[in-house]
């Protein structure tokens, strides 16, 4: 009976053996292992001895992770300059509230046809009495004029991003304002019940370069509306600061600038043509639109000079360009005299001289180390411009079929100026 218990074990161990000999295997690749240090004479004997765990002889097993290699390249001179120039770096945030130069009394009309009968200046802001070439009629006039148009308070945003190196600050700027947009309305004045005559809107013109004395008239609907849109930038180098432990300090800067200034004039009117020739009336839409392009555009120097304390920091920035204006004007008219009219667009550009100066005056009030509030007075002129009211020439034609409005290109200047607040973030 015993010996047929040994045989029965015997074979038992002899089908476990493959499987035990699988489980003592070596790690996978990649893996290494410390042995179990050996007993030392003289302790107890399970002193030393392979930790207990899965598996006979239980080995502690290691995984080799490669190290970090960094961004791109370990430590290359990339990584080492953006991450010196950032550490350095600062963005602000502002927003613009503006006031553009008004137009002023510019009227709407011929200034050569502008006399009175007895060829005295007349008062634009006042009516007067007019005829109507057409029926002989006594009209009440009014000129139209621009003295109501305001472009002020106008909102916009500014954003300015720099960075310091070691011999100076390399900063860029860019800014814009809403489109503005005003309109002198004759309705008001054109449906005035209590006119003794009938209230019209007239305009002065010329007929072939001389003066005629009948004006044109609107007796239903007139509106000039001016639209003026504004924006631009800048990249300027600001050396660094010789004494950077003084409380004041004066950086000499270098740059380029770029600045729009755009406008278009909108005049739409409507009249009653009466056909002498067949006897019928009509409705005359009048339309004379003007615009104009500014891009002025150069190089630019100034300084930054700035009083500096812990909370509160003070700094005045001056500007001046001298660069170019390369300015597009445009004329289109419609309907000036006849229905059957042919329209008429003018277009003008020129390359000219476009100076510019620019002063910021600032305060800064240090909130944290990283985190400032500024407030600044802002001052723009931009010189030798163009405005689309006053380069329309009102002359018209013998033959009422062909439009003859011209247009003379003048030039003029603009100043911006306003407030600004904002944040600073250094990093």
């Amino acid at each position: 009976m015993s010996g047929r218990c040994t045989l029965g074990w015997m074979t038992l161990l002899t089908l476990l053996a493959p499987s035990l000999s699988h489980a003592q295997e070596g790690p996978p690749p990649g893996y290494f292992y410390s042995a179990a240090p050996q007993a030392i004479g003289g302790g107890h004997p399970g002193y030393g001895a392979p930790p207990t765990g899965p598996g006979p002889g239980a080995q502690n097993y290691y995984e080799e992770i490669p190290g970090d290699t960094g961004w791109l390249y370990d430590e290359s001179p990339m990584e080492q300059f953006l991450v010196n120039a950032f550490r350095h770096s600062y963005f602000r945030a502002e927003y613009l509230l503006l006031d553009i130069t008004n137009p002023g009394n510019v009227v709407l009309a011929e200034p050569n046809a502008l006399a009175g009968p007895d060829s005295s200046l007349i008062d634009p802001t006042q009516p007067q009495f007019i005829s109507d070439s057409a029926t002989g009629n006594v009209l009440t006039g009014l000129l139209p004029i621009l003295n109501g148009i305001q472009i002020n308070e106008n909102n916009g945003v500014r954003g300015t991003f720099g960075f310091e190196l070691r011999d100076g600050t390399i900063e860029a700027s860019a800014w814009a304002l809403q489109t503005s947009s005003s309109a002198f309305d004759g309705a008001e004045f054109i449906n005035n019940p209590n006119s003794f005559f009938e209230p019209v809107i007239y305009q002065p013109v010329l007929q072939e370069g001389a003066s005629t004395g009948f004006p044109l008239i609107y007796d239903i609907s007139y509106r000039a509306q001016l639209k003026t849109g504004v924006w631009g930038s800048e990249l300027n180098w600001l050396w660094s600061d010789k004494n950077p432990n003084d409380n004041f300090d004066i950086r000499p800067l270098v740059g380029v600038r770029y600045f729009n200034f755009k406008e278009t004039l909108k005049q739409r009117g409507d009249y009653t043509y009466i056909d002498q020739l067949a006897g019928s009336t009509e409705i005359l839409e009048r339309q004379i639109n003007a615009g104009t392009d500014n891009y002025m555009y150069g190089p630019q120097f100034g300084l930054r000079a700035e009083l500096t304390s812990k909370w509160v920091d003070f700094g005045a920035t001056p500007r001046v360009m001298l660069g170019l204006n390369s300015y597009k004007a445009t004329l289109n008219t419609s309907q000036i005299l006849s229905p059957t009219e042919e329209p008429l667009f003018v277009k003008q550009t020129k390359t000219t001289f476009g100076p510019m100066a620019d002063l910021q005056v600032y305060s800064r009030l240090k909130l944290h180390e990283n985190f400032s509030i500024l407030v600044s007075y802002n001052l723009m002129w931009a010189g030798l411009i163009t405005r689309p009211y006053d380069n329309i020439v009102y002359d018209t034609s013998v033959t009422p079929q062909s439009g003859a409005f011209r247009q003379d290109v003048r030039t003029t200047d603009a100043v911006l100026q306003g407030i600004s607040i904002g944040g600073e973030l250094r990093f």
